[in-house]
């Protein structure tokens, strides 16, 4: 009886453990036929090495359908399809355009004249007032030139050098070359109120001792120096359009006796010795 009883108990750990076999057998046969589309997707990140892992760790588990169906789940190849189509689109940095700025330039030095102090002399004083500002005693000497309203100028002289202008403010010098009277003055200093003249003005000579002379203006001449800066210039008369040498111009104007003559340049073009502007005046009465 007892060995009978062995027998049957026998048998029946052999059918169990068959079945046992069996069992395992069939689902590693299922995990392993999941694990070949992950091979056949060549997604990178996603290699064979890795499927053989994962196989493993889900057999342990000992299936069932829900396990297979969630494997399904993550490694299809729609899965990765999917995983494809959410892929992060990295665009190529791209550098900033170079804005290429105007190079800077340095601003234009603008000329100015010089600035020099004017004298005590106001230019709307009256003649007898004025007169008695410049007065030295010498009634040989002049000392002033006076026109109503456009200026009252004292007078210096030239000391033997006929190139000398002066440079002080409200003063004009005597060019000791001139047959009769002549006075030079710059343009940007007492020459400039040489252009507010016109013919008939009233120019009036002050003398030392306080005496005076009148000259009338009979002629505004005009040139262009065709050498700005050179003494010797040639010049064209913007009157006529004649050309005039340098000396052929000296006789015409100081080379005349008893008239008197006011010289300044004339600026233009950005040279401030373009040309040449002589006031004429004869005497009056």
């Amino acid at each position: 009886m007892k060995t009978k009883l062995n027998a049957r108990t026998t048998k029946f750990i052999y059918w169990v453990s068959a079945l046992l076999i069996a069992l395992l057998t069939a689902s590693t046969y299922t995990f392993t036929g999941f694990a070949s589309p992950i091979a056949q997707t060549g997604l990178t990140g996603f290699g064979e090495a890795n499927n053989t892992v994962i196989s493993k760790s889900l057999a342990v588990v000992r299936p069932s359908n829900s396990v297979k169906i969630q494997s399904k789940t993550l490694f299809t190849a729609d899965a990765y399809s999917e995983i494809r189509s959410e892929s992060v689109v990295i665009e190529p940095v791209v550098a900033a355009p170079v804005v290429e700025t105007a190079p800077v330039v340095a601003a234009p030095v603008v000329e100015t004249a010089p600035v020099v102090a004017e004298t005590t002399v106001s230019s709307f004083v009256s003649l007898s007032d004025f007169a008695g500002q410049v007065t030295n005693g010498n009634g040989g000497q002049i000392t002033g030139l006076y026109s109503a309203n456009i200026f009252a100028l004292s007078v210096v002289q030239q000391s033997g050098n006929a190139g000398y202008v002066s440079t002080a403010g409200n003063t004009t010098t005597q060019f000791s070359m001139a047959s009769g009277l002549g006075f030079l003055a710059h343009n940007y200093l007492a020459g400039s109120d040489f252009f507010s003249l016109y013919g008939g003005a009233i120019i009036t000579v002050v003398y030392g001792d306080g005496h005076t002379k009148n000259y009338r203006v009979s002629q505004i001449r005009k040139f262009q120096a065709l050498s700005p800066d050179s003494p010797y210039s040639d010049f064209v008369d913007l009157a006529t359009g004649g050309t005039l040498s340098a000396t052929d111009l000296f006789y015409q104007t100081y080379g005349v006796s008893g008239q008197m003559v006011l010289q300044t340049c004339i600026a233009k073009d950005g040279n401030s010795s373009w040309g040449r502007i002589f006031i004429i005046a004869t005497p009056e009465g």
